[in-house]
């Protein structure tokens, strides 16, 4: 994805956020830098001037598998539009599953009116709350031992490899009670994402943080993504 059109999809998701949609411009950076682990879409299709939605799709390897789609569409875009971009996915796709929120009602309705129907999965938890009021964090004590700080500049290896163990494909089955089989890659995280995923002007080193253990290194972090 190039400069132009990460710009439009960080200002068109920035323009129309809300809670219940399903991307924000944290994740539709991490996403064009492959942070996720994906590979790059084999088609991209875009709705609007200025951007009103968008959608990659990646193309099936064989015809007796689906193809799968990534869609935003701007909260309020009328009936006939929700059908109309609907329909462009599926000329491209006939066959595809599209990764939508089911917060998104008028999104889910507009696939429910094409012949879509819910999968039983995977799915995606999406949780979010007021910065209004904090006070119930105060609550949770960072253990002793253990001291938060903003990431230095000069941890880029550290900052990535903690980034790697914490989200070990093997880990998070074990978290998620699923078996594990032995055969998990690794994590895909790597240097050059990171570097990529922290260029866009929506990334803020200052809340890039990490938890440092008491001997110097790295045991936990949490995303500098505005």
């Amino acid at each position: 994805m190039n400069t132009a059109d990460l710009s439009a999809r960080l200002g068109c998701v920035g323009r129309t956020r809300t809670p219940q949609q399903r991307l924000h411009v944290g994740n539709v950076a991490w996403a064009s830098a492959h942070g996720d682990g994906r590979t790059a879409p084999d088609l991209s299709l875009g709705w609007g001037d200025p951007l009103r939605g968008f959608a990659d799709i990646w193309l099936p390897e064989s015809a007796a598998e689906q193809a799968t789609a990534a869609l935003h569409l701007a909260p309020g875009m009328p009936t006939h539009q929700l059908a109309n971009a609907i329909n462009e996915v599926l000329g491209v796709a006939p066959r595809v599953t599209v990764e939508v929120s089911l917060q998104q009602t008028e999104i889910v309705n507009a696939l429910v009116d094409q012949g879509f129907r819910q999968s039983d999965g995977p799915w995606f938890a999406q949780l979010w709350r007021s910065p209004d009021d904090l006070t119930d964090l105060r609550a949770y004590r960072v253990p002793d031992g253990y001291s938060i700080r903003r990431v230095h500049p000069d941890e880029v290896t550290e900052r990535v490899e903690v980034h790697r163990r914490c989200w070990d494909p093997a880990r998070i089955k074990q978290m998620l009670n699923l078996p594990v089989t032995g055969d998990e890659r690794g994590s895909s995280y790597s240097v050059d994402k990171h570097l990529a995923v922290i260029g866009p002007p929506v990334y803020r080193a200052d809340l890039d943080l990490v938890a440092e253990a008491a001997d110097g290194s790295l045991a936990a972090l949490r995303s500098g993504m505005a």
